[in-house]
Protein backbone atom coordinates (compact mmCIF):
# COMPACT_ATOMS: atom_id res chain seq x y z
CA UNK A 1 0.00 0.00 0.00
CA UNK A 2 2.98 2.28 -0.16
CA UNK A 3 2.56 5.07 -2.37
CA UNK A 4 -1.15 5.57 -1.45
CA UNK A 5 -2.23 9.33 -1.52
CA UNK A 6 -3.27 10.07 2.56
CA UNK A 7 -4.20 13.47 2.21
CA UNK A 8 -8.04 13.16 2.30
CA UNK A 9 -10.91 10.62 2.64
CA UNK A 10 -13.44 10.15 -0.33
CA UNK A 11 -16.92 9.99 1.34
CA UNK A 12 -17.53 7.07 -0.64
CA UNK A 13 -14.38 5.08 -0.44
CA UNK A 14 -14.51 1.41 0.31
CA UNK A 15 -12.49 -0.37 2.75
CA UNK A 16 -9.29 -1.74 2.12
CA UNK A 17 -10.31 -4.92 3.71
CA UNK A 18 -13.28 -6.53 5.40
CA UNK A 19 -13.18 -9.19 8.39
CA UNK A 20 -15.89 -11.18 9.46
CA UNK A 21 -16.32 -13.36 12.56
CA UNK A 22 -17.70 -11.89 15.37
CA UNK A 23 -21.56 -12.99 16.15
CA UNK A 24 -22.23 -9.73 17.78
CA UNK A 25 -21.15 -5.60 17.10
CA UNK A 26 -17.92 -4.87 17.48
CA UNK A 27 -17.58 -2.60 20.50
CA UNK A 28 -13.20 -2.35 20.52
CA UNK A 29 -10.41 -2.58 18.06
CA UNK A 30 -6.28 -1.99 17.88
CA UNK A 31 -3.79 -2.77 16.25
CA UNK A 32 -0.92 -5.22 17.78
CA UNK A 33 2.75 -2.55 16.93
CA UNK A 34 3.95 -4.41 14.08
CA UNK A 35 0.76 -3.51 12.43
CA UNK A 36 -0.39 -6.55 10.88
CA UNK A 37 -2.43 -7.69 13.34
CA UNK A 38 -5.62 -6.38 15.05
CA UNK A 39 -7.18 -7.53 18.10
CA UNK A 40 -11.02 -7.08 18.18
CA UNK A 41 -13.65 -7.40 21.30
CA UNK A 42 -17.16 -7.75 21.21
CA UNK A 43 -21.07 -8.30 22.47
CA UNK A 44 -19.84 -11.41 21.45
CA UNK A 45 -18.23 -12.26 25.04
CA UNK A 46 -14.88 -12.25 22.82
CA UNK A 47 -12.02 -11.18 21.55
CA UNK A 48 -10.13 -11.95 19.30
CA UNK A 49 -6.62 -11.45 16.98
CA UNK A 50 -6.53 -11.19 13.16
CA UNK A 51 -4.43 -10.60 10.37
CA UNK A 52 -4.77 -7.71 8.27
CA UNK A 53 -3.19 -9.08 5.08
CA UNK A 54 -6.07 -11.72 4.88
CA UNK A 55 -8.64 -11.21 7.06
CA UNK A 56 -8.39 -14.48 8.96
CA UNK A 57 -8.46 -15.14 12.40
CA UNK A 58 -5.58 -15.95 14.42
CA UNK A 59 -6.22 -18.90 17.43
CA UNK A 60 -9.36 -19.52 19.16
CA UNK A 61 -11.18 -16.57 20.41
CA UNK A 62 -10.52 -15.17 24.31
CA UNK A 63 -13.42 -15.81 26.33
CA UNK A 64 -14.39 -13.01 28.03
CA UNK A 65 -17.81 -13.85 30.33
CA UNK A 66 -19.74 -10.74 29.73
CA UNK A 67 -20.03 -8.13 26.87
CA UNK A 68 -16.60 -7.12 26.12
CA UNK A 69 -17.04 -3.21 25.70
CA UNK A 70 -13.04 -2.03 25.32
CA UNK A 71 -9.89 -3.71 24.41
CA UNK A 72 -5.83 -2.36 24.19
CA UNK A 73 -2.39 -3.62 24.20
CA UNK A 74 1.00 -2.66 25.81
CA UNK A 75 3.26 -1.15 24.14
CA UNK A 76 5.77 -4.34 23.73
CA UNK A 77 2.92 -6.14 21.85
CA UNK A 78 2.88 -9.17 24.45
CA UNK A 79 -0.11 -8.10 26.05
CA UNK A 80 -3.85 -7.27 25.54
CA UNK A 81 -6.00 -5.70 28.86
CA UNK A 82 -9.64 -5.78 27.80
CA UNK A 83 -13.02 -4.47 30.12
CA UNK A 84 -16.65 -4.73 29.90
CA UNK A 85 -19.50 -5.45 31.97
CA UNK A 86 -18.40 -8.15 34.33
CA UNK A 87 -16.84 -5.01 36.09
CA UNK A 88 -13.56 -7.11 35.44
CA UNK A 89 -10.19 -5.85 33.55
CA UNK A 90 -8.75 -9.35 31.80
CA UNK A 91 -5.08 -9.63 31.00
CA UNK A 92 -4.42 -12.21 28.00
CA UNK A 93 -0.95 -12.89 26.65
CA UNK A 94 -0.93 -12.54 22.54
CA UNK A 95 0.88 -15.22 21.34
CA UNK A 96 -0.95 -17.74 23.06
CA UNK A 97 -4.63 -16.07 24.21
CA UNK A 98 -3.84 -17.66 27.77
CA UNK A 99 -5.84 -15.15 30.70
CA UNK A 100 -2.91 -14.27 33.01
CA UNK A 101 -4.89 -11.90 35.46
CA UNK A 102 -8.04 -10.94 36.36
CA UNK A 103 -8.21 -7.67 37.86
CA UNK A 104 -10.97 -7.14 40.17
CA UNK A 105 -13.01 -4.17 42.23
CA UNK A 106 -14.68 -1.67 39.50
CA UNK A 107 -18.01 -0.68 40.75
CA UNK A 108 -19.51 0.05 37.21
CA UNK A 109 -19.41 -0.67 34.32
CA UNK A 110 -15.61 -0.78 32.31
CA UNK A 111 -16.74 1.13 29.18
CA UNK A 112 -12.98 2.13 27.71
CA UNK A 113 -9.60 1.00 28.83
CA UNK A 114 -6.26 2.53 27.66
CA UNK A 115 -2.72 1.85 28.91
CA UNK A 116 -0.50 5.88 29.32
CA UNK A 117 2.51 6.10 26.89
CA UNK A 118 4.88 5.24 29.95
CA UNK A 119 3.08 1.37 30.73
CA UNK A 120 2.73 3.24 34.38
CA UNK A 121 -1.08 4.02 34.14
CA UNK A 122 -4.09 2.83 33.28
CA UNK A 123 -7.18 5.26 32.78
CA UNK A 124 -10.98 3.54 32.52
CA UNK A 125 -14.58 5.37 31.27
CA UNK A 126 -17.63 4.27 33.15
CA UNK A 127 -21.20 4.16 32.25
CA UNK A 128 -21.30 6.66 35.74
CA UNK A 129 -19.73 9.30 33.65
CA UNK A 130 -16.56 9.15 34.95
CA UNK A 131 -13.06 8.68 34.29
CA UNK A 132 -10.45 7.10 36.94
CA UNK A 133 -6.32 6.50 36.97
CA UNK A 134 -5.09 3.79 38.43
CA UNK A 135 -0.90 3.12 39.15
CA UNK A 136 -0.39 -0.23 37.30
CA UNK A 137 2.23 -1.61 39.73
CA UNK A 138 -0.40 -1.23 43.09
CA UNK A 139 -3.65 -0.94 41.03
CA UNK A 140 -4.24 1.61 43.18
CA UNK A 141 -6.37 4.72 42.05
CA UNK A 142 -4.61 7.74 41.76
CA UNK A 143 -6.66 10.26 40.12
CA UNK A 144 -10.46 10.50 39.63
CA UNK A 145 -12.83 10.45 39.72
CA UNK A 146 -12.94 13.00 36.80
CA UNK A 147 -16.75 14.32 36.15
CA UNK A 148 -17.20 17.21 33.07
CA UNK A 149 -19.40 15.12 30.46
CA UNK A 150 -23.35 15.28 31.14
CA UNK A 151 -24.26 13.67 33.81
CA UNK A 152 -26.39 11.45 32.12
CA UNK A 153 -23.68 10.43 29.62
CA UNK A 154 -21.75 7.40 29.72
CA UNK A 155 -17.97 7.94 29.24
CA UNK A 156 -17.41 5.06 25.88
CA UNK A 157 -14.11 6.04 25.10
CA UNK A 158 -10.69 7.57 26.69
CA UNK A 159 -7.14 7.29 25.34
CA UNK A 160 -4.06 9.06 26.31
CA UNK A 161 -2.10 12.46 24.69
CA UNK A 162 1.17 10.69 22.75
CA UNK A 163 3.54 12.37 25.82
CA UNK A 164 1.02 11.51 28.45
CA UNK A 165 0.61 14.84 30.09
CA UNK A 166 -3.56 15.12 28.14
CA UNK A 167 -6.42 12.73 29.02
CA UNK A 168 -9.29 12.92 26.12
CA UNK A 169 -12.65 11.50 26.64
CA UNK A 170 -16.01 10.87 24.62
CA UNK A 171 -19.79 10.78 26.17
CA UNK A 172 -23.00 9.80 24.98
CA UNK A 173 -23.61 13.42 25.63
CA UNK A 174 -21.42 13.94 21.76
CA UNK A 175 -19.04 15.83 22.83
CA UNK A 176 -15.38 15.25 23.40
CA UNK A 177 -12.96 16.76 26.26
CA UNK A 178 -9.47 17.35 26.88
CA UNK A 179 -8.00 16.94 30.28
CA UNK A 180 -4.89 17.66 32.41
CA UNK A 181 -3.63 14.04 33.58
CA UNK A 182 -1.74 15.50 36.38
CA UNK A 183 -4.81 17.28 38.00
CA UNK A 184 -7.92 15.80 36.16
CA UNK A 185 -8.77 19.56 35.23
CA UNK A 186 -10.85 20.31 31.96
CA UNK A 187 -8.49 22.23 28.72
CA UNK A 188 -10.34 24.35 26.90
CA UNK A 189 -14.16 23.55 26.00
CA UNK A 190 -15.87 20.91 24.88
CA UNK A 191 -15.35 19.51 21.30
CA UNK A 192 -19.10 19.38 19.49
CA UNK A 193 -19.85 18.90 15.88
CA UNK A 194 -21.01 14.81 16.31
CA UNK A 195 -24.99 15.08 16.25
CA UNK A 196 -25.43 11.79 18.05
CA UNK A 197 -23.68 10.04 20.77
CA UNK A 198 -20.08 9.29 20.25
CA UNK A 199 -18.97 5.47 20.37
CA UNK A 200 -15.03 5.18 20.28
CA UNK A 201 -11.61 7.46 19.69
CA UNK A 202 -8.67 6.61 18.23
CA UNK A 203 -5.08 8.75 18.69
CA UNK A 204 -2.84 8.80 15.47
CA UNK A 205 0.51 7.43 15.78
CA UNK A 206 2.02 10.83 15.67
CA UNK A 207 -0.25 12.40 18.19
CA UNK A 208 -1.77 14.96 16.37
CA UNK A 209 -4.90 13.74 15.23
CA UNK A 210 -8.02 11.92 17.11
CA UNK A 211 -10.34 10.03 15.19
CA UNK A 212 -13.84 9.50 16.80
CA UNK A 213 -17.13 7.98 15.87
CA UNK A 214 -20.74 8.44 16.76
CA UNK A 215 -24.44 7.20 16.45
CA UNK A 216 -24.54 9.68 13.59
CA UNK A 217 -22.78 7.59 11.47
CA UNK A 218 -19.54 9.48 10.90
CA UNK A 219 -16.16 9.21 11.54
CA UNK A 220 -14.38 12.39 12.23
CA UNK A 221 -10.65 13.45 12.98
CA UNK A 222 -9.87 16.62 15.00
CA UNK A 223 -6.28 18.46 15.92
CA UNK A 224 -5.25 17.38 19.47
CA UNK A 225 -4.19 20.77 20.16
CA UNK A 226 -6.66 23.17 18.92
CA UNK A 227 -9.80 20.73 18.94
CA UNK A 228 -10.48 21.54 15.18
CA UNK A 229 -11.27 19.78 12.87
CA UNK A 230 -9.47 18.01 10.16
CA UNK A 231 -10.75 16.84 6.65
CA UNK A 232 -13.99 15.48 6.04
CA UNK A 233 -16.55 13.17 8.28
CA UNK A 234 -16.04 9.76 6.91
CA UNK A 235 -19.40 8.34 6.38
CA UNK A 236 -20.31 5.12 6.98
CA UNK A 237 -23.38 2.76 6.68
CA UNK A 238 -23.88 1.48 9.95
CA UNK A 239 -22.93 2.15 13.51
CA UNK A 240 -19.34 1.91 14.48
CA UNK A 241 -18.17 1.28 17.75
CA UNK A 242 -14.36 1.03 17.95
CA UNK A 243 -11.59 2.61 15.75
CA UNK A 244 -7.87 2.53 15.52
CA UNK A 245 -5.37 4.08 13.67
CA UNK A 246 -2.73 1.60 11.85
CA UNK A 247 1.07 2.15 13.10
CA UNK A 248 1.68 4.38 10.19
CA UNK A 249 -1.29 6.33 10.57
CA UNK A 250 -2.25 5.87 7.25
CA UNK A 251 -5.22 3.82 7.77
CA UNK A 252 -7.82 3.84 10.01
CA UNK A 253 -9.83 0.31 11.03
CA UNK A 254 -13.51 0.28 12.05
CA UNK A 255 -15.71 -1.70 14.01
CA UNK A 256 -19.32 -2.28 14.61
CA UNK A 257 -22.83 -3.00 14.36
CA UNK A 258 -22.90 -4.59 11.37
CA UNK A 259 -20.27 -7.50 13.27
CA UNK A 260 -17.15 -6.71 10.75
CA UNK A 261 -13.79 -4.87 10.37
CA UNK A 262 -13.54 -2.07 7.72
CA UNK A 263 -9.91 -0.53 7.11
CA UNK A 264 -9.87 2.67 5.37
CA UNK A 265 -7.67 5.67 4.66
CA UNK A 266 -6.69 8.60 6.86
CA UNK A 267 -6.29 12.05 6.27
CA UNK A 268 -2.50 13.44 7.15
CA UNK A 269 -3.40 16.46 8.81
CA UNK A 270 -4.65 19.93 8.69
CA UNK A 271 -5.50 21.62 5.59
CA UNK A 272 -5.28 25.02 6.66
CA UNK A 273 -2.73 27.19 6.89
CA UNK A 274 -1.18 27.43 10.03
CA UNK A 275 0.18 31.25 9.15
CA UNK A 276 -2.31 33.30 7.19
CA UNK A 277 -1.20 33.37 3.19
CA UNK A 278 1.63 35.53 2.69
CA UNK A 279 1.77 38.09 0.01
CA UNK A 280 4.65 40.19 -1.28
CA UNK A 281 5.80 38.24 -4.19
CA UNK A 282 4.40 40.40 -7.58
CA UNK A 283 4.45 37.35 -9.83
CA UNK A 284 4.42 33.37 -9.54
CA UNK A 285 6.88 31.90 -6.43
CA UNK A 286 9.18 29.11 -8.04
CA UNK A 287 11.07 28.16 -5.20
CA UNK A 288 10.78 27.42 -1.31
CA UNK A 289 13.14 26.17 1.31
CA UNK A 290 13.87 26.39 5.20
CA UNK A 291 16.62 27.87 7.13
CA UNK A 292 17.89 25.10 9.31
CA UNK A 293 16.62 26.54 12.54
CA UNK A 294 12.65 26.05 11.30
CA UNK A 295 11.54 29.82 11.97
CA UNK A 296 12.20 31.33 8.58
CA UNK A 297 11.53 30.56 4.99
CA UNK A 298 13.41 31.54 1.84
CA UNK A 299 11.28 31.75 -1.06
CA UNK A 300 12.45 33.08 -4.84
CA UNK A 301 10.03 34.20 -7.67
CA UNK A 302 9.55 35.64 -11.52
CA UNK A 303 9.41 39.12 -9.70
CA UNK A 304 12.92 38.95 -9.94
CA UNK A 305 13.43 38.50 -6.14
CA UNK A 306 14.82 36.37 -3.49
CA UNK A 307 12.70 36.50 0.08
CA UNK A 308 13.16 35.71 3.93
CA UNK A 309 10.18 35.26 5.79
CA UNK A 310 9.24 34.43 9.80
CA UNK A 311 7.35 31.68 9.51
CA UNK A 312 5.45 32.43 12.86
CA UNK A 313 4.36 35.99 12.22
CA UNK A 314 4.24 35.77 7.76
CA UNK A 315 6.53 39.13 8.27
CA UNK A 316 9.33 39.50 5.98
CA UNK A 317 12.73 40.11 7.29
CA UNK A 318 14.42 43.17 5.62
CA UNK A 319 14.57 44.00 2.08
CA UNK A 320 14.35 41.51 -1.08
CA UNK A 321 17.02 40.22 -2.95
CA UNK A 322 17.03 41.45 -6.01
CA UNK A 323 18.41 39.07 -8.70
CA UNK A 324 18.19 40.79 -11.65
CA UNK A 325 16.13 38.24 -13.53
CA UNK A 326 13.63 35.68 -12.81
CA UNK A 327 14.30 33.65 -10.39
CA UNK A 328 13.57 29.44 -10.67
CA UNK A 329 15.66 28.05 -7.76
CA UNK A 330 17.03 28.55 -4.55
CA UNK A 331 18.80 26.49 -2.07
CA UNK A 332 20.62 27.19 1.23
CA UNK A 333 23.98 26.10 3.34
CA UNK A 334 23.79 23.16 5.75
CA UNK A 335 24.95 26.44 8.43
CA UNK A 336 21.92 28.83 7.29
CA UNK A 337 24.39 31.41 6.44
CA UNK A 338 24.40 31.53 2.67
CA UNK A 339 21.30 31.65 0.31
CA UNK A 340 22.11 30.32 -3.58
CA UNK A 341 19.73 31.35 -6.64
CA UNK A 342 19.78 31.03 -10.09
CA UNK A 343 17.43 31.64 -13.18
CA UNK A 344 17.06 32.94 -16.16
CA UNK A 345 20.46 35.62 -15.99
CA UNK A 346 22.45 32.03 -16.24
CA UNK A 347 23.79 32.95 -13.44
CA UNK A 348 24.42 31.73 -9.22
CA UNK A 349 23.73 34.44 -6.82
CA UNK A 350 25.31 33.72 -3.23
CA UNK A 351 22.94 35.73 -0.17
CA UNK A 352 24.37 36.58 2.86
CA UNK A 353 21.42 35.29 5.14
CA UNK A 354 21.41 38.14 7.87
CA UNK A 355 22.62 41.07 6.12
CA UNK A 356 20.90 40.04 2.59
CA UNK A 357 23.84 41.58 0.58
CA UNK A 358 25.34 39.79 -2.46
CA UNK A 359 28.73 38.47 -1.69
CA UNK A 360 29.54 36.36 -4.83
CA UNK A 361 28.12 35.85 -8.49
CA UNK A 362 29.36 32.67 -9.89
CA UNK A 363 29.06 32.51 -13.70
CA UNK A 364 29.55 29.14 -16.09
CA UNK A 365 26.25 28.45 -17.91
CA UNK A 366 25.19 29.30 -21.27
CA UNK A 367 21.39 29.64 -20.98
CA UNK A 368 18.82 29.93 -18.10
CA UNK A 369 19.54 27.85 -15.36
CA UNK A 370 16.24 25.23 -14.31
CA UNK A 371 18.14 23.90 -11.22
CA UNK A 372 20.10 23.91 -7.94
CA UNK A 373 21.29 22.15 -5.28
CA UNK A 374 23.84 21.58 -2.02
CA UNK A 375 25.52 19.00 -0.88
CA UNK A 376 24.46 17.37 2.52
CA UNK A 377 27.54 18.16 3.95
CA UNK A 378 27.77 21.73 2.33
CA UNK A 379 30.78 21.34 0.41
CA UNK A 380 28.92 21.81 -3.62
CA UNK A 381 26.41 23.80 -4.85
CA UNK A 382 25.31 21.82 -8.52
CA UNK A 383 23.43 23.52 -10.98
CA UNK A 384 21.51 22.50 -14.43
CA UNK A 385 20.59 24.17 -17.42
CA UNK A 386 18.42 24.05 -20.27
CA UNK A 387 21.54 23.18 -22.71
CA UNK A 388 21.82 19.77 -20.31
CA UNK A 389 24.72 21.07 -18.57
CA UNK A 390 25.25 19.95 -14.84
CA UNK A 391 27.69 22.30 -13.10
CA UNK A 392 29.61 21.40 -9.81
CA UNK A 393 31.02 24.23 -7.80
CA UNK A 394 33.59 23.88 -4.51
CA UNK A 395 32.01 26.77 -2.22
CA UNK A 396 34.55 26.65 0.14
CA UNK A 397 36.77 28.13 -3.27
CA UNK A 398 34.59 30.70 -3.92
CA UNK A 399 32.17 28.49 -6.72
CA UNK A 400 35.26 27.01 -8.33
CA UNK A 401 34.18 24.93 -11.16
CA UNK A 402 35.08 21.40 -10.05
CA UNK A 403 33.12 19.42 -12.64
CA UNK A 404 31.08 21.13 -16.10
CA UNK A 405 29.62 17.63 -18.18
CA UNK A 406 26.65 17.77 -20.65
CA UNK A 407 24.23 15.06 -20.22
CA UNK A 408 22.41 15.01 -23.23
CA UNK A 409 19.41 16.87 -22.35
CA UNK A 410 17.74 19.42 -20.46
CA UNK A 411 18.11 19.40 -16.97
CA UNK A 412 14.96 19.77 -14.75
CA UNK A 413 15.92 18.80 -11.64
CA UNK A 414 18.57 17.57 -9.79
CA UNK A 415 19.53 16.17 -6.23
CA UNK A 416 22.31 14.99 -4.11
CA UNK A 417 22.16 11.43 -2.31
CA UNK A 418 22.12 11.93 1.17
CA UNK A 419 25.38 10.02 1.18
CA UNK A 420 26.52 13.23 -0.93
CA UNK A 421 28.27 11.17 -3.01
CA UNK A 422 26.28 11.08 -5.93
CA UNK A 423 23.82 13.58 -8.00
CA UNK A 424 20.77 12.12 -9.92
CA UNK A 425 19.26 14.50 -12.68
CA UNK A 426 15.48 14.81 -13.89
CA UNK A 427 15.29 15.96 -17.55
CA UNK A 428 12.88 16.92 -19.80
CA UNK A 429 12.72 14.17 -22.31
CA UNK A 430 11.26 12.12 -19.41
CA UNK A 431 14.53 10.54 -18.57
CA UNK A 432 16.94 9.71 -14.89
CA UNK A 433 20.38 10.06 -14.43
CA UNK A 434 22.79 9.51 -11.68
CA UNK A 435 26.52 10.35 -11.71
CA UNK A 436 29.52 9.88 -9.65
CA UNK A 437 29.94 13.65 -7.73
CA UNK A 438 33.98 12.44 -7.41
CA UNK A 439 34.27 11.88 -11.17
CA UNK A 440 31.38 13.17 -12.98
CA UNK A 441 31.35 9.87 -14.71
CA UNK A 442 27.82 8.32 -15.48
CA UNK A 443 26.94 5.63 -13.15
CA UNK A 444 23.20 4.56 -13.35
CA UNK A 445 21.19 5.42 -16.70
CA UNK A 446 19.43 6.44 -18.89
CA UNK A 447 16.53 5.22 -16.26
CA UNK A 448 13.27 5.43 -18.47
CA UNK A 449 9.68 5.13 -17.38
CA UNK A 450 7.91 8.72 -17.54
CA UNK A 451 6.75 9.72 -20.56
CA UNK A 452 6.79 13.36 -19.99
CA UNK A 453 8.36 15.74 -18.12
CA UNK A 454 10.59 15.00 -15.11
CA UNK A 455 9.72 18.31 -12.92
CA UNK A 456 11.69 16.72 -9.46
CA UNK A 457 13.96 14.31 -8.34
CA UNK A 458 14.15 13.07 -4.59
CA UNK A 459 16.81 9.92 -3.21
CA UNK A 460 15.36 8.04 -0.20
CA UNK A 461 16.97 8.82 3.31
CA UNK A 462 19.48 5.99 3.25
CA UNK A 463 19.93 6.21 -0.62
CA UNK A 464 18.69 3.11 -1.72
CA UNK A 465 15.61 4.44 -3.88
CA UNK A 466 15.02 7.52 -5.92
CA UNK A 467 11.64 8.95 -6.27
CA UNK A 468 10.44 11.41 -9.52
CA UNK A 469 7.26 13.47 -10.73
CA UNK A 470 6.43 14.17 -14.10
CA UNK A 471 4.07 16.36 -16.66
CA UNK A 472 2.40 13.04 -16.86
CA UNK A 473 0.54 13.18 -13.46
CA UNK A 474 2.54 10.52 -11.92
CA UNK A 475 5.09 9.84 -8.75
CA UNK A 476 7.78 6.99 -9.57
CA UNK A 477 9.68 5.11 -7.51
CA UNK A 478 13.26 3.38 -8.66
CA UNK A 479 15.74 1.33 -7.31
CA UNK A 480 18.73 3.05 -7.10
CA UNK A 481 21.00 0.89 -7.58
CA UNK A 482 19.17 -1.11 -10.78
CA UNK A 483 17.13 1.40 -12.13
CA UNK A 484 13.95 -0.64 -12.05
CA UNK A 485 11.25 0.57 -11.09
CA UNK A 486 9.62 -0.49 -7.46
CA UNK A 487 5.86 -0.61 -8.30
CA UNK A 488 3.35 1.17 -10.26
CA UNK A 489 3.11 4.92 -10.67
CA UNK A 490 1.74 6.59 -7.61
CA UNK A 491 -1.58 8.99 -8.97
CA UNK A 492 -3.72 11.36 -6.99
CA UNK A 493 -3.07 14.25 -8.90
CA UNK A 494 -5.23 15.16 -12.30
CA UNK A 495 -2.56 17.65 -13.37
CA UNK A 496 1.24 18.08 -13.80
CA UNK A 497 3.59 17.44 -11.03
CA UNK A 498 5.77 20.33 -10.44
CA UNK A 499 7.23 19.65 -7.27
CA UNK A 500 7.99 17.14 -4.61
CA UNK A 501 10.05 17.27 -0.44
CA UNK A 502 10.55 14.62 1.69
CA UNK A 503 9.97 14.39 4.86
CA UNK A 504 13.20 15.26 7.30
CA UNK A 505 12.28 11.56 9.12
CA UNK A 506 11.98 9.83 5.44
CA UNK A 507 9.04 8.53 5.62
CA UNK A 508 6.47 10.45 3.82
CA UNK A 509 6.45 12.55 0.38
CA UNK A 510 4.80 15.81 -0.43
CA UNK A 511 3.93 16.80 -3.89
CA UNK A 512 2.44 20.15 -5.79
CA UNK A 513 0.50 20.05 -8.64
CA UNK A 514 -1.16 22.42 -11.18
CA UNK A 515 -4.06 20.68 -9.95
CA UNK A 516 -3.78 23.00 -6.89
CA UNK A 517 -3.56 20.19 -4.33
CA UNK A 518 -0.35 19.54 -2.33
CA UNK A 519 -0.68 15.38 -1.95
CA UNK A 520 1.35 13.28 1.01
CA UNK A 521 2.31 10.17 0.12
CA UNK A 522 3.75 6.93 2.28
Amino acid sequence: MAGAPTESIDRVQKPALTISGHMEMIYGVVYLPEGDRVVTCSRDKTVRVWDTTTGEEEGEPMEHGDWVNCVCVTKDGKWIVSGGRDHKLSVWEVETHKLVEVWEGHEFWIESVVISPNGEFIATGHNDDTIRVFDVATADLVLGPIRGHDAQGSITSVVWSLHGSHLFSASWDRTIRKWDSDTGDPVGEPWREHTDGITSLALSPDGARIASASYDKTVRFWDTDSGSQVGEPLEQNGLVFALAFSPSGEFIATGGHDKTVSIWRAPLGASTPIVDPIRRHTSQINGIVFLPDGDRVVTCSWDETVRLWDTTTGEEEGEPMEHGDWVDYVCVTKDGKWIVSGGQDDKLKVWEVETHKLVEVWEGHARWIESVAISPDGEFVASGDKTGTVVIREVKSGGKIKHSFWTRSWVSSLCFSFSGEKIATGHGDGIIRVFDVATADLILGPIKGHEHFVTSVLWSLDGSHLFSGSWEHTIRKWDSYTGDPVGEPWRGHTDKIISLALSPDGTHIASTSRDTTVRFWD
